[in-house]
């Protein structure tokens, strides 16, 4: 198989490069407010006491006590709230780092579950092909296979006659149910040995029989009653001998195909594709486990955090006691410059508190984007790989380079929806084997008869049309694809969807 265009696991890769790109980010800014935070509690330090000492000169209403126990109190209940806080941010982060822990496990063995189901698409390629190369050499298989499509085209035939007969039956009878007369004879068995009426009644009866032309009618009543179920039986005996047929034609398919090894890499294809399934669906169940982490750590660093909320309370709480205002406003009023540095000194603090508080919520804002845009690449890799975009199979459009869309995404000019959309419009899967030799899909591949032998009797059957055609027998159809009635059964290895076949989609 020759891959053109860019293959969907360097896709894949690039979008993990840029997840990670994304999440170092992340740690950086993280660090960043850690130093911030640990700037603002210096300075939330420094100022109390310095509006502690102001208050000392130029409160005289409240004690040197009142006014330490005071600080002394919002200092020790915002070190319990910053603890909490701590304490829970340590929990979040270990659900992340534990969901991120187990997705990598997972990653890991879907990556390697990827490499080995890719090797089975491969053998099965090419075990395929070598199979419909030994069936068209096979003249038993031909003979078999030619009386099989035969068959299915007359039984395809005596099913339309069926349904026009039932159809017929269901225009038809009605008319008959509605004429009171021909009921009354029907009922009482005229013309036949039920029937016991004498005399004038005998007489009268004669007359309406002829009037509603009974003995014709009766005869065409009859018939749409019963020749509909008749045909119908003869139709399933008929199917029943088409089963048999292709009971023939698929054992011989079976022996080949166990021969060449073909069935056990089936087999082996089917619980490659179910571990993947599996491993795919488990890793989905981390990414909610890691998205909710990240929602509570998003709400814990945010205004809307209990935490804050308490934190707010209580410094509003002390300042309340203590007007800042005030007292810088009594220290530029006196000669003393001790107050005046103090006063300068707290008005120093406090702008550099309004600074950091400001860096920490533009920090927030864009590590809230970037924590977004992690879960949107982790949902972006997910999608990715449960569409089997990262099969041997699936390549994007020859000139596609996914990069520019990366960075159009990082820097917000792109929506997940949009990049999503722009991947899918340039991904496409390969063809297989059998769709490389035959382009036109027969109706109703999707069945219990392996997809090589469904392809091959498809094709058988066009020949024959194509021949007939030749012949001069205009108005022929291709038969349709050869069935299986719903009850039968058959050994699983070499059953496989038209479209995929060893897991859920179709990219295997």
């Amino acid at each position: 198989m020759v891959v053109e265009g860019v293959r969907g696991s360097d896709v894949l890769n690039l979008i993990r490069q840029t997840h990670a790109a994304a999440a170092a980010e992340v740690q950086s800014v993280h660090a960043q407010l850690d130093e911030l935070e640990g700037a603002t509690r210096e300075n939330v330090r420094r100022r109390g006491e310095t509006i502690v000492q102001l208050a000392k000169h130029y409160l005289p209403d409240m004690s040197d006590e009142s006014v330490g126990q005071s600080f002394s109190g919002v200092r020790d209940e915002l070190a319990r709230v910053l603890e909490e806080k701590k304490q829970r941010e340590q929990q979040l982060h270990a659900m992340w780092e534990q969901a991120l822990d187990r997705r990598a496990t997972l990653e890991g063995s879907l990556d390697e579950a990827t490499v080995e189901l890719n090797d089975c698409v491969q053998r099965r390629g090419e075990l395929e092909q070598r199979l419909a190369d030994i069936l068209a050499d096979d003249q038993q298989f031909a003979d078999a296979s030619d009386e099989a499509i035969a068959a299915e085209a007359e039984l395809a035939r005596n099913e339309q006659r069926v349904a026009e007969s039932r159809q017929e039956a269901s225009d038809k009878l009605p008319a008959y149910r509605r004429s009171r007369m021909f009921q009354y004879l029907l009922e009482n068995g005229y013309g036949t040995q039920a029937y016991k009426k004498r005399g004038l009644v005998r007489r009268l009866d004669r007359w309406v029989a002829r009037l509603v032309d009974f003995e014709r009618s009766k005869r065409s009543y009859n018939f749409l009653c019963v020749t509909p179920e008749l045909m119908a039986a003869e139709v399933e005996r008929r199917r029943s001998e088409f089963d048999a047929l292709m009971e023939r034609v698929d054992a011989i398919e079976r022996r080949h195909s166990d021969e060449i090894g073909l069935t056990a890499a089936l087999e082996a294809g089917v619980a490659a594709g179910a571990r993947r399934d599996a491993l795919v669906a488990n890793i989905q169940q981390e990414q909610h486990a890691r998205d909710e982490a990240e929602r509570l750590l998003e709400e814990l660093n945010s205004d809307r955090s209990e935490f804050y909320a308490r934190a707010v309370a209580k410094m509003k709480q002390f300042l309340e006691t203590v007007q800042q205002s005030a007292l810088e406003a009594h220290a530029a009023a006196t000669p003393s410059p001790e107050d005046d540095r103090l006063a300068a000194e707290l008005a120093a603090l406090s702008g550099d508190l309004d600074q950091t508080q400001q860096q920490a919520s533009d920090l927030r804002g864009s590590l809230g984007v970037r924590q977004r845009q992690m879960a949107d690449l982790a949902d972006l890799s997910r999608k990715f790989r449960e569409s089997e975009f990262d099969s041997y199979r699936s390549v994007f459009s020859g000139g596609f380079d996914p990069r520019p869309h990366l960075e159009s995404f990082l820097a917000g000019r792109t929506s997940k929806q949009q990049l999503w959309h722009t991947l899918r419009q340039a991904q496409q899967f390969l063809p297989q084997m059998v769709e490389q030799r035959w382009e036109r899909t027969p109706v109703g591949l999707d069945n219990d008869f392996s997809y090589v032998l469904m392809r091959i009797l498809a094709e058988a059957a066009g020949a024959m049309v194509d021949h007939a055609s030749r012949r001069g027998g205009g108005g022929l159809t291709l038969p349709p694809a050869p069935r299986r009635r719903s009850g039968a059964q058959r050994p699983p290895s070499v059953r496989r969807k038209a479209r995929g076949g060893f897991t859920s989609g179709r990219g295997f």
